[in-house]
């Protein structure tokens, strides 16, 4: 009853060009300041930083906006711009509707880069940023789809208070703002690998993602967690 020719892992392969559109970087600058749109936009990764947002300001906005989250070295343009290329060519989505941007600074050609990165308060706070500003751009309640390592940065960011590793204090929930969680494979608690590939999911599974009812957090694949690094801690066997 498992799928094997079309599995979830499909919606995060990868892709082209991604960049955030004038309008959405000409509001960011104005409501928020040239560093916060300097960190969201990130043009030091070219077209592969970010995507989203609308041609003018005259654009509607239609639907509920999802924000993509990157998993562990990846990138905004890579398998979050394909799933985001999913919902705009299969299910009517526009680009004023879908946004992504990068934490981090990717792979930098490196396999084994993953390693190196860790849950940092940084990336937290340009998670949140990013939710921020897509509601207030969009005046609608967000939905969120993060995978790997976005999925606890984005937990994180939601939840707001204080970081672990630096004692900052991020503010109150957002989740007044989140309409949908959607999180794939996130590293919540350590990370070992398993025998059995568990990418492999019922077609029920695809067409529940795009049928969830508002306010509902999903998380898949719950095999990860240390306290911050992304390395299996003493909790993972108990997964």
């Amino acid at each position: 009853m498992f799928l094997t020719s079309y599995p979830l892992l499909l919606l995060f392969l990868p892709t082209f060009c991604a960049i955030l559109s004038d309008d959405f970087n000409d509001w960011l600058v104005k409501n928020f300041g040239v560093d916060v749109q300097t960190m969201l936009n990130r043009a030091d990764l070219d077209t592969l930083g970010s995507f989203g947002g609308k041609i003018d300001p005259s654009q509607l906005v239609h639907k509920d906006p999802v924000v993509f989250v990157h998993g562990v070295s990846d990138r905004a343009g890579d398998k979050p711009k394909y799933s985001a290329d999913f919902f705009n060519s299969a299910h009517g989505y526009e680009w004023s509707e879908l946004y992504g941007t990068t934490y981090a600074n990717a792979s930098q050609e490196n396999p084994l880069q993953w390693a190196q990165y860790a849950l940092q308060c940084k990336y937290v706070k340009q998670v949140r940023m990013l939710i921020i500003a897509v509601h207030y751009y969009t005046a609608r309640p967000v939905n969120l789809v993060a995978y790997s390592m976005g999925v606890p940065l984005s937990r994180k960011a939601i939840l707001g208070g204080r970081c672990v590793e630096t004692d900052e204090d991020l503010g109150e929930p957002l989740t007044p703002f989140i309409e949908t969680f959607v999180g794939v494979s996130g590293p919540n608690h350590g990370a070992r690998p398993e025998v059995i590939n568990p990418l492999f999911f019922h077609s029920v599974l695809q067409e529940m993602l795009f049928n969830l009812p508002s306010s509902l957090t999903l998380t898949l694949l719950i095999s990860y967690g240390a306290v911050n690094k992304f390395l299996s801690g003493e909790d993972c066997k108990r997964n």
